[in-house]
């Protein structure tokens, strides 16, 4: 999406103060309650013209060293608020451009866990550009199957080819007498039966092993840094990233209450959660990740990485 309406400006750690043509944010909230819900788009009269009014939030998860800035969340909620617009816009089988001008801040507020801000911008300010996009291929059939010749029976009275097979082995059965062959033990997994008949508790395996480790260190301090780091790893090798998510993010919460934790740890456990989250879509939470490894002491080569990514979601969001 194109929008070039004075982003720098735009996003200036809440440089810009609102508005407020609506009335006081007391008022406002009680009579356009619209505006307010969380990805909004609505169109109402500011200033005497027609706008479109959208709304974007950004939520402070972090706390201590790690607790991020209003400006960090001020871009974020703007961000949010414009890819809010392009969604709004989006229909299937169309792609999608849209240039604005003059886009402006109405209302912005932060209550310490959500940074709202709601944007305006006037109608005859925004381009909204459409074009159908190619049907897609269709599938490749599968070529039909021929039926196999139907076999018929040989007349009666012709003689019966001989096969070329071989004949199976005669099965000859054992004699009175001998032990008859034990069958094949289960598989070490599979449950048995205990002398009481009751069956036992299924083996666990070495994955299962080391996650019910951390876990109970974690029932004992669910502060344990080193066990949410550890499940955050292991679940994410195993390609349970959603599972993952939660306990690398409690991890990030507690480095800004332990300042002695090996700075390239926490470095590599926010891109590991930078990256999970670009992968699913949460371009929010990436974009803190990779804020928050600035604050970090690390190489020239991890903060130019962390700077290039924070400029790739930006664009995303805008997408």
């Amino acid at each position: 999406m194109k929008l070039p309406v004075m982003i720098g400006a735009l996003l200036c750690a809440g440089a810009l103060a609102a508005y407020e043509d609506l009335g006081p944010l007391a008022e406002a909230r009680k009579q356009y309650p619209g505006i307010f819900e969380a990805g909004s788009v609505s169109t109402l009269t500011v200033k005497g013209t027609p706008c479109y009014v959208f709304q974007g939030e950004a939520e402070q998860l972090f706390s201590g060293e790690f607790a991020e800035a209003a400006g960090e969340l001020y871009e974020e909620a703007t961000l949010t608020a414009k890819s809010n617009f392009y969604k709004h816009f989006t229909r299937p089988g169309e792609s999608l451009s849209i240039t604005m001008s003059g886009c402006s801040v109405l209302y912005q507020f932060n209550n310490k866990k959500i940074y709202t801000v709601i944007l305006f911008v006037p109608k005859q300010n925004v381009t909204i550009e459409r074009k159908k996009l190619p049907p897609p291929p269709e599938p490749i059939k599968e070529p039909e199957r021929v039926p196999a010749p139907e076999v018929k029976p040989e007349p009666a009275g012709q003689p019966v080819q001989k096969s070329t097979e071989e004949p199976a082995p005669e099965v000859k059965p054992e004699p009175a007498g001998q032990p008859v062959s034990e069958p094949a033990e289960a598989p070490e997994n599979e449950s048995k039966p205990d002398s009481e008949g009751k069956p036992a508790a299924v083996e666990q395996t070495p994955l299962e092993r080391r996650i019910a480790k951390f876990t109970k260190r974690l029932e004992k301090d669910p502060h344990d840094l080193i066990a949410l780091i550890a499940l955050g790893d292991i679940l994410r090798k195993s390609e349970r990233d959603g599972e993952a998510i939660p306990y690398y993010r409690r991890a990030v919460a507690e480095f800004g209450n332990n300042t002695y934790f090996d700075p390239r740890e926490k470095i590599r456990v926010l891109f590991d959660l930078a990256a999970i989250a670009e992968e699913n879509g949460r371009y929010g939470l990436a974009l803190k990740c990779y804020r928050l490894s600035l604050r970090q002491p690390g190489s020239s080569d991890q903060k130019q990485l962390a700077t290039s990514s924070i400029n790739r979601l930006r664009l995303k969001m805008l997408r």
